[in-house]
């Protein structure tokens, strides 16, 4: 007769079960960490990758940069033109190119004052933070980013060398053709960075 341990289970069937108690907890703790692990990178801030910078402003000698989408603005479906049309438009500022320039909005300044309010312009850190329709069904993009500039160039209410904007900008053209048009009244921010 076999002997019986104090839980009344022969040795062979408790070490049984203590291996499946065991493979259980590991099976468990495995999905949990899993599953954490999951909410956690699926809540992260990063864009998906087709819509993603490189997460620092590219550097070339056009003076193109990457811009970069939030979360919530590549769920639109105007994410991906808008994201290439503000990269154009802050690699033309970059690269003194006026073409290019002219060719990303809807009322370009005339050369002669793209070229003196640029002259000493840099922008980094471009990113489309929301894209939304306004009451009449228009187009608006937020959009931040960090221009250094001489204390020169720098807007008169902010003369210094580097500044964080924060602009929504209304968007002309319909989708596939969009154009970036004025800043909506009253909703340009910036202040002073280092």
């Amino acid at each position: 007769m076999p002997r019986l341990s104090r839980a009344g289970l022969p040795p062979e069937k408790r070490r049984t079960t203590t291996l499946v108690i065991v493979l259980a907890g590991i099976v468990v703790a495995g999905v949990l960490g899993s599953v954490l692990v999951g909410g956690l990178l699926r809540e992260s801030p990063v864009p998906p990758t087709s819509l993603r910078g490189s997460g620092t402003p590219a550097t070339s000698p056009t003076g193109s940069i990457d811009v970069v989408v939030s979360e919530a603005a590549a769920q639109n479906a105007n994410a991906t033109q808008v994201q290439k049309l503000f990269a154009t438009y802050f690699s033309a500022i970059n690269g003194r190119d006026y073409e290019r320039y002219v060719a990303a909005v809807s009322q370009p300044l005339a050369k002669a004052q793209f070229d003196t309010n640029y002259a000493t312009s840099v922008d980094t850190d471009g990113m489309v933070r929301q894209i939304h329709t306004d009451e009449a069904g228009k187009l608006q993009v937020l959009v931040s980013f960090v221009s250094t500039q001489s204390v020169d160039s720098a807007p008169p209410e902010l003369p210094v060398k580097c500044i964080a904007w924060t602009v929504e900008w209304g968007m002309d053209g319909e989708p596939g053709a969009l154009l970036i048009g004025t800043p909506v009244q009253s909703s340009t921010q910036m202040e002073e960075c280092s």
